[in-house]
């Protein structure tokens, strides 16, 4: 594989975990306009949550496969499937 190769798969790499992660912060955030009032504590820890997936996001290097490979393994499956997401957060 030639290095423009390589840079170009990290570079769809990285997009792809950066997109998992929206998509992780999306559902958290439909999640929170759904609860809304009605249970604080719950909000509270759903907008904590939104707020570290940000920051793993904010983590993520081109080039870097440790701050990528590790979010698209975890986060992957759990965006593609709802139940999965809300069972283990």
């Amino acid at each position: 594989m030639t290095e423009q190769a390589a840079d170009f798969y990290a570079i769809v790499r990285a997009d792809l975990a950066i997109e998992i992660m929206n998509r992780g912060r999306s559902l958290l955030s439909v999640r929170l306009h759904d609860i809304g009032d009605r249970d604080l504590v719950e909000a509270e820890r759903l907008r904590s949550r939104r707020r570290d997936l940000l920051g793993l996001q904010h983590g993520v290097v081109v080039g870097m496969p440790e701050t990528v490979e590790p979010l698209i393994a975890e986060w992957g499956p759990k965006v593609r499937d709802e139940e999965l997401l809300w069972r283990e957060l």
